[in-house]
């Protein structure tokens, strides 16, 4: 074999080496990808199921949305449950404010409108709000008032 050849065969040696390295290097930052992002997802999964802050996905007996609010023959009223300067901005037409902040002042007016053919509609800010439960539930215990509903929508959606 003359010396050329061998220079040759050594560099094809090393660049099939190399070629090699730089393929089983893809495939392992490959491989660290798709782990990372399979980890990522299962902790994903694992928060949502774990976390007691996420979102309830099915409707509890006392909630409702706007569509099914539009099936309803009865009246309704709606009692915003947010304090007197967010309700002063903007509210449903018509809606009440009754809130866990001045409950006892504004709980008359509220009584004075209501009669058992209306059905009371309590919303908050958002979904996550818990002032709307705690005013429902104090208006089905102290009232003894049965058709009381939590929104469980945007209720700015009913201006839309």
């Amino acid at each position: 074999m003359q010396f050329s050849e061998k220079v040759f065969e050594k560099a094809e040696k090393e660049y099939d080496y190399m070629f090699v390295r730089r393929t089983n290097r893809m495939i392992n930052l490959t491989k660290q990808f798709f782990l990372i992002i399979i980890s990522t997802g299962i902790i994903a999964v694992l928060n949502f199921f774990i976390n007691s802050n996420r979102p309830i996905l099915e409707l509890q007996n006392d909630e409702m949305t706007f569509e099914m609010l539009s099936n309803i023959d009865k009246n309704i009223i709606f009692l915003d449950t947010r304090n007197s300067e967010k309700f002063n901005k903007k509210h449903i037409t018509n809606a009440l404010n009754l809130s866990e902040e001045s409950f006892n002042s504004q709980i008359e007016k509220f009584l004075d409108m209501w009669n058992h053919n209306h059905i009371v509609v309590v919303y908050c800010d958002s979904l996550s709000c818990n002032s709307s439960r705690k005013i429902a539930e104090r208006l089905k215990s102290d009232y003894e008032i049965k058709d009381v509903f939590i929104l469980k929508d945007d209720w700015q959606k009913w201006e839309r």
